[in-house]
């Protein structure tokens, strides 16, 4: 009992200690419960049980021996007396190396999705869903409403936000194996969605605004390139939805859904519907100062709906 009334002292003391490290890294705000009479009888309660628990067992088996038996050595244990024991720790060093090598890998894991190089800049960028006719009909005049706010770098539209890339088509190209079926994240966007976003073209060119002849152009990703197995992939002519579009650069990879998720190939042109606004704040402007002048422009061009916005 001494040794649990001290095991429960110790753990009280880990708890107050470690707690804020804890609800950091998990992203939660566990209370204590120290002024709470019912925790404390409820704790004292469970830690003089466990003491019992504990000791009882030893304190049984050992009264069962006859200490004059004892003395003389005539007390003989069966060979599987020491069985249980042996079990029990070989049970439990099993148990506490596992628990280990999961602690270690769920770090490295955690460690992975940190540190894995997401292919954007994704600071200072908002999100907004132009879910209403006003803001679509208007992108342009909203547009140019908010650079000139002098808070705001440059504004892109794409069909998804860069964390949410999720249709899937198939893309034809040349010596592509026609029993293999391989889908493509396929994003249409405008012409300023790369500069936005800040992404690195790897090979070639990016998309250059007003130019008449990139409407039937494509940039794809480094992961499309691997597969289609182009050594020079600039220039070539694939084909989706029926259109030929000629591959003018080959984008870095870009995480766009899950950090743990492989990288998923995908292509990006400037032809179909755009449902999302990228919006880049201009670097060391206040993010509260900014919103407050962004808000305005949308109130302005769209008053009937609140302005929704995410960062990304």
């Amino acid at each position: 009992i001494l040794m649990a009334f001290m095991s429960f002292l110790l753990s009280i003391l880990l708890v107050q200690l470690l707690l804020p490290f804890f609800n950091k890294l998990a992203d939660k705000e566990i209370p204590t419960l120290w002024h709470q009479p019912v925790f404390w009888l409820s704790a004292l309660l469970f830690t003089l049980v466990t003491g019992l628990l504990s000791g009882s067992y030893p304190a049984f088996y050992l009264s069962t021996f006859k200490p004059i038996k004892v003395l003389k050595g005539v007390v003989r244990l069966g060979r599987l007396a020491a069985l249980p024991r042996k079990v029990l720790v070989v049970v439990q060093f099993s148990v506490s190396v596992t628990l280990i090598i999961c602690t270690m890998v769920v770090y490295q894991q955690i460690q992975h999705a940190k540190n894995r190089p997401v292919g954007y800049n994704r600071e200072g960028l908002l999100s907004v869903s132009m879910r209403t006719p006003e803001i679509s009909r208007k992108y342009g005049t909203i547009r140019s409403a908010l650079l000139q706010s002098g808070v705001v770098e440059n504004v892109a539209k794409s069909s998804h936000s860069t964390i949410s890339f999720s249709r899937n088509n198939e893309v034809l190209w040349r010596g592509k194996d026609p029993s293999k079926v391989k889908f493509f994240q396929d994003v249409t966007v405008s012409a300023d969605f790369g500069r936005t976003i800040g992404w690195k073209i790897k090979d070639g060119r990016d998309f250059i605004p007003n130019a008449p002849g990139d409407s039937n152009s494509v940039v794809i990703n480094e992961e499309a390139a691997k597969i289609m197995g182009f050594k020079n992939p600039v220039g070539e002519v694939i084909e989706y939805d029926h259109q030929n579009l000629t591959v003018i650069g080959v984008a870095q990879d870009m995480i766009t859904f899950s950090p743990y998720a492989n990288m998923q190939p995908s292509i990006f042109f400037l032809r179909g519907w755009t449902g999302t606004m990228t919006i880049r704040l201009k670097t060391g402007q206040p993010v509260h100062s900014a919103l407050a002048k962004i808000e305005p422009v949308f109130k302005q061009f769209n008053p009937g709906s609140p302005f929704e916005y995410s960062f990304i």
